[in-house]
Protein backbone atom coordinates (compact mmCIF):
# COMPACT_ATOMS: atom_id res chain seq x y z
CA UNK A 1 0.00 0.00 0.00
CA UNK A 2 1.31 3.40 -0.96
CA UNK A 3 0.78 5.46 2.21
CA UNK A 4 1.49 8.92 0.68
CA UNK A 5 -0.91 8.21 -2.21
CA UNK A 6 -3.64 7.01 0.16
CA UNK A 7 -3.12 10.06 2.37
CA UNK A 8 -3.33 12.53 -0.53
CA UNK A 9 -6.42 10.75 -1.91
CA UNK A 10 -8.06 10.92 1.54
CA UNK A 11 -7.29 14.61 2.03
CA UNK A 12 -8.33 15.61 -1.49
CA UNK A 13 -11.53 13.58 -1.18
CA UNK A 14 -12.28 15.23 2.16
CA UNK A 15 -11.84 18.69 0.63
CA UNK A 16 -14.25 17.84 -2.17
CA UNK A 17 -16.77 16.28 0.25
CA UNK A 18 -16.67 19.28 2.60
CA UNK A 19 -16.53 21.73 -0.31
CA UNK A 20 -13.81 23.86 1.26
CA UNK A 21 -10.64 25.28 -0.20
CA UNK A 22 -7.19 23.92 0.51
CA UNK A 23 -6.23 27.09 2.39
CA UNK A 24 -9.38 27.09 4.50
CA UNK A 25 -8.77 23.44 5.40
CA UNK A 26 -5.29 24.33 6.69
CA UNK A 27 -6.67 27.27 8.68
CA UNK A 28 -9.50 25.26 10.24
CA UNK A 29 -7.35 22.17 10.79
CA UNK A 30 -4.61 24.10 12.57
CA UNK A 31 -7.11 25.92 14.75
CA UNK A 32 -9.07 22.78 15.66
CA UNK A 33 -5.95 20.79 16.49
CA UNK A 34 -4.61 23.67 18.61
CA UNK A 35 -7.94 23.91 20.49
CA UNK A 36 -8.15 20.15 21.08
CA UNK A 37 -4.64 19.99 22.53
CA UNK A 38 -5.00 23.24 24.49
CA UNK A 39 -7.71 21.72 26.69
CA UNK A 40 -5.42 18.93 27.90
CA UNK A 41 -4.38 19.38 31.55
CA UNK A 42 -0.73 18.84 30.56
CA UNK A 43 -0.71 22.17 28.70
CA UNK A 44 -0.79 24.11 31.96
CA UNK A 45 2.80 23.06 32.57
CA UNK A 46 3.81 23.09 28.91
CA UNK A 47 1.96 25.98 27.25
CA UNK A 48 3.81 25.58 23.93
CA UNK A 49 2.57 22.00 23.53
CA UNK A 50 -0.51 22.84 21.41
CA UNK A 51 1.56 24.90 18.98
CA UNK A 52 4.20 22.15 18.82
CA UNK A 53 1.55 19.53 18.03
CA UNK A 54 0.12 21.68 15.23
CA UNK A 55 3.62 22.25 13.81
CA UNK A 56 4.37 18.51 13.98
CA UNK A 57 1.09 17.64 12.27
CA UNK A 58 1.83 20.14 9.51
CA UNK A 59 5.33 18.74 9.10
CA UNK A 60 3.86 15.24 8.72
CA UNK A 61 1.29 16.53 6.22
CA UNK A 62 3.90 18.27 4.10
CA UNK A 63 6.24 15.26 4.29
CA UNK A 64 3.56 12.90 3.02
CA UNK A 65 2.61 15.31 0.23
CA UNK A 66 6.26 15.77 -0.76
CA UNK A 67 6.70 11.99 -0.88
CA UNK A 68 3.60 11.64 -3.05
CA UNK A 69 4.45 14.44 -5.49
CA UNK A 70 8.18 13.64 -5.32
CA UNK A 71 8.82 17.35 -4.94
CA UNK A 72 8.80 19.79 -2.05
CA UNK A 73 6.72 22.31 -4.05
CA UNK A 74 8.17 25.13 -1.97
CA UNK A 75 5.54 27.76 -2.80
CA UNK A 76 2.69 25.44 -1.77
CA UNK A 77 4.57 24.23 1.30
CA UNK A 78 5.27 27.74 2.58
CA UNK A 79 1.68 28.78 1.93
CA UNK A 80 0.40 25.74 3.83
CA UNK A 81 2.73 26.47 6.75
CA UNK A 82 1.44 30.02 7.02
CA UNK A 83 -2.22 29.03 6.74
CA UNK A 84 -1.83 26.26 9.33
CA UNK A 85 0.38 27.97 11.91
CA UNK A 86 -0.73 31.63 11.76
CA UNK A 87 -3.77 31.51 14.04
CA UNK A 88 -2.32 28.97 16.52
CA UNK A 89 0.87 31.06 16.81
CA UNK A 90 -1.19 34.20 17.39
CA UNK A 91 -3.26 32.42 20.04
CA UNK A 92 -0.11 31.14 21.73
CA UNK A 93 1.41 34.63 21.89
CA UNK A 94 -1.82 36.19 23.15
CA UNK A 95 -2.33 33.56 25.86
CA UNK A 96 1.27 34.01 27.01
CA UNK A 97 0.83 37.77 27.19
CA UNK A 98 -2.53 37.42 28.98
CA UNK A 99 -1.15 34.83 31.41
CA UNK A 100 1.83 37.03 32.22
CA UNK A 101 -0.37 40.08 32.89
CA UNK A 102 -2.66 38.04 35.15
CA UNK A 103 0.29 36.69 37.16
CA UNK A 104 1.76 40.17 37.54
CA UNK A 105 -1.62 41.58 38.55
CA UNK A 106 -1.99 38.97 41.27
CA UNK A 107 1.54 39.51 42.50
CA UNK A 108 2.58 35.97 41.63
CA UNK A 109 6.32 35.74 41.22
CA UNK A 110 8.47 32.75 40.47
CA UNK A 111 11.43 32.05 42.72
CA UNK A 112 14.82 32.52 41.17
CA UNK A 113 16.61 29.38 40.10
CA UNK A 114 19.67 28.64 42.07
Amino acid sequence: MDIPAAYVALTEGSLRFLAISHERAHLIGGLLLYAMVAVWPLTRRHPALPLAVVALAELMNESLQAAYYRSLRLDDTLSDLVWTLAVPALLFVLTQMLGRSVRVGRGVVRPALG
